[in-house]
């Protein structure tokens, strides 16, 4: 690589990042903060709680959320739209005298916080005694339709500085991610151009080996390919035992069985895993091709991912079956699976082809694959809400850096309803991401092809 490129990087790089800089912003407030967390804690009955909100006119059922209340702690978060100034928040007991007492009412954005607590206090309510203890206040129903409304007005007003700082933020980090992301193509791009050149020129024999490899992990066996869904699915039944029965994980999202959002993250996560781990042992798996001098190599990480996106297609198709047993039939939103496939394709070939370079000459590449991915199950995260679990924004913002984190997140909006992708800032890190990485491993594959035949 030489200095001449490594400039002519450099000034992709800066000249993409300053000519951006003069343009309107990539990320704006209302991609960002559309809908701000206000988050409930109180204690007492079980029930019910619902929450609206109003921009001024009525009260609709299709403008509020509704979450179950458990005996005892209760620690709840909602979204609301920014545009919101009034809220209206209904407490239904399973008791005839349901009591409760509020310990947090806050409204959250950008690092920011809004009380809402004296505003809830000093509320008309109706059916409801409120009495204040303290830095709480206890809720009492007394009558059949138990619920207090309050303005959000002056909150959301105390938020817009706080959001106006960080949304200029996230838009100078964007742009200047897209300036190192040009540089890095421009660095990398002969070895990127001809590696998508050989895909494309290979794409029968690439199918034809995928078809193939896919026959050929249940060759053999008694129950063939439908070993390839026992292990996924009892997975996904530990999971959803332990956390829905062990620690009685509430409804999440926008108000969804937990089933649901689970299966609609473990769906990608098991095609990320299954697609990285055969990639990175594609060259051992296949090291009689290797040996082949006319063979193009370069395909065969390809090989293993589209093998598995195979498998992949039918877990969606068991996916839209689960769904409609839930009464969730496949609406319009779930073409935008699509997009979303194609995010995920991108980003592990780019994976495969740098992991299947190094596993031939380091053989612990495997074993660390396989640490990274029982990892990334947890940071991702996949069983666990981001959101209603991680107060700090800082340490969120961490755990989005996680490109499949943008993937997974997508699944769920499109399957249980949610923002687009053109309506998430995250897009253009993930695609400066993703773009990062196939250069990469097609620059590292390339450079380490000579030695293959060797250690092989």
């Amino acid at each position: 690589m030489s200095v001449r490129k490594t400039w002519q990087a450099a000034a992709a790089a800066s000249l993409t990042a300053a000519i951006l800089f003069l343009l309107p912003p990539i990320v704006g407030d209302a991609q960002v903060y559309g809908n701000l967390p206000i988050r409930v804690k109180l204690a007492g009955s079980s029930g019910q709680l619902q929450l609206y909100w109003s921009e001024g006119g009525a009260w609709t059922e299709g403008a509020s959320q509704r979450k179950p209340l458990r005996s005892g702690e209760n620690a709840l978060t909602f979204f609301l739209p920014r545009a919101s100034t009034r809220v209206r928040i209904d407490f239904e007991g399973d008791q005839s005298e349901a009591a409760w007492t509020l310990t947090s009412l806050t409204l959250d954005a950008a690092g920011a916080s809004a009380d809402l607590l004296d505003a809830f206090a000093e509320a008309e309510a109706q059916d409801l005694r409120l009495q204040p203890s303290g830095d709480d206040v206890r809720v009492d129903a007394v009558g059949g339709d138990p619920h207090v409304a309050l303005s959000v007005a002056d909150a959301m007003r105390a938020l817009q500085l706080p959001i106006a700082a960080r949304t200029r933020l996230l838009d100078g980090m964007a742009k200047v991610g897209v300036g190192i992301a040009i540089g890095l193509l421009v660095l990398l791009g002969p070895a990127l151009c001809e590696w998508i050149a050989l895909l494309w020129k290979s794409r029968k024999l690439i199918f034809d080996l995928a078809k193939n490899d896919f026959k050929g992990r249940f060759a053999g066996s008694t129950l063939g390919v439908v070993w390839a869904f026992v292990q996924p699915v009892i997975t996904i039944a530990v999971y959803c035992f332990v956390f829905q029965f062990g620690f009685r994980a509430q409804p999440v999202s926008n108000g969804f069985p937990y089933v649901l959002w689970l299966v609609a993250g473990m769906v990608p996560w098991l095609f990320f895993g299954e697609g990285w781990s055969g990639g990175g042992n594609a060259l051992l798996e296949y090291k009689y091709l290797v040996q082949k001098m006319v063979f193009p190599i370069a395909t065969l990480p390809a090989v293993k991912v589209f093998a598995s996106l195979m498998l992949h297609a039918i877990f969606l198709g068991l996916t839209a079956v689960l769904f409609a047993c839930f009464g969730v039939m496949p609406s319009m939103r779930w073409l935008e699976l699509l997009y979303y496939l194609v995010c995920l394709v991108a980003l592990l070939l780019g994976l495969a082809a740098l992991s299947a370079a190094m596993t031939p000459l380091w053989r612990d590449a495997g074993q660390v694959i396989a640490i990274l991915t029982q990892l990334g199950f947890w940071i991702t995260p996949i069983a666990w809400e981001l959101e209603s679990t991680v107060r700090s924004p800082a340490l969120r913002l961490w755990f989005r850096a996680n490109p499949m984190h943008y993937v997974v997140t997508g699944y769920r909006d499109s399957l249980l309803g949610g923002a687009f992708f053109f309506q998430r800032p995250e897009s253009v890190y993930f695609w400066c991401v993703t773009s990062i990485a196939i250069a990469g491993g097609a620059w590292v594959f390339r450079r380490l092809k000579p030695h293959f035949a060797d250690v092989l």
